[in-house]
């Protein structure tokens, strides 16, 4: 399997090549998000990992004053 790509075809001839991804694919995984994900530096990932989880926490005492 190639693990160097480049381009949005490498990309997607790296996802179709894999049994594992096709499936993921089909069960409605996102691969292109995940893919992006990976790609930033962990520091980035907690940082909008964070963002999420206090939106969440805001939504849900909303939720619970209405």
């Amino acid at each position: 399997m190639k693990t160097e790509v480049n381009t949005t075809r490498d990309i997607e001839a790296f996802i179709n090549e894999s049994p594992e991804l096709a499936e993921a694919r089909e069960n409605g995984v996102d691969l292109w998000a995940l893919w992006h994900n990976l790609h930033r530096s962990y520091a980035e990932r907690l940082r909008r990992h964070d963002i999420a989880l206090s939106l969440r926490r805001k939504l849900q005492k909303a939720k619970k004053k209405l």
